[in-house]
């Protein structure tokens, strides 16, 4: 093991010990590479080393890179990552602006109300007799278009839908609904639908 990779092990330590709100005897807390979680190296994505840890027997991805985080595993694989990853850079880089987000003197950008309204009708055309559920929506400012992920009812599939996407089903109901929509475009891309 390099010492990059034990200095990066130690701040993504820290990182956690303070994120969970753990505690210890000592002070100052003994934190290690190896304390107070053994992170497993799954691989590289870009800049960012991903980690799995386990808490209170719920798995993690913990990933440091320009910044320092953690998701919940949600039965995503490293792979499924890697997917996740390529969606969020192409929305990325189509400057993205969510329903909490006002661009005041951006001509570009639709007033909330209109964008909800528009995300609304799309979360309506996903298959099902259920009422649909919007659970995270955006606009994409640079091309005018709009991306949603939504579900019919108590199900746990989901939709990505959007102005130039036909609906792709998408799983893992226990990740964040913008990892989930990621997911799906990163899905769509590889499939080279998009």
């Amino acid at each position: 093991m390099d010492v990059v990779t034990q200095s990066d092990r130690f701040a993504v330590n820290d990182y956690l010990f303070r994120e969970f709100g753990l505690n210890s005897d000592r002070d100052p807390p003994p934190i290690s590479e190896e304390w107070p979680f053994r992170l497993d190296e799954a691989g590289t994505i870009d800049s960012y080393k991903f980690y799995c840890f386990t808490e209170d027997r719920v798995s993690y991805w913990a990933f440091s890179g320009r910044v320092i985080g953690f998701w919940p595993k949600a039965e995503m694989s490293f792979e499924d990552l890697v997917v996740q990853e390529g969606g969020s850079a192409w929305i990325a880089e189509r400057d993205p602006v969510d329903l909490k987000t006002t661009r005041i003197g951006d001509d570009r950008v639709p007033y909330t109300w209109v964008r909800q309204g528009a995300l609304e009708l799309l979360a309506q055309t996903i298959p099902g007799a259920e009422p649909s559920i919007l659970l995270e929506g955006i606009y994409l400012a640079t091309s005018s278009c709009y991306l949603a992920l939504a579900q019919r009812g108590a199900s746990n599939l989901a939709f990505v839908v959007g102005t130039e996407v036909t609906p792709f089903i998408v799983g893992f109901p226990e990740a964040i609904a913008w990892r989930r929509l990621a997911y799906g475009i990163g899905m769509l891309l590889q499939q080279g639908r998009l």
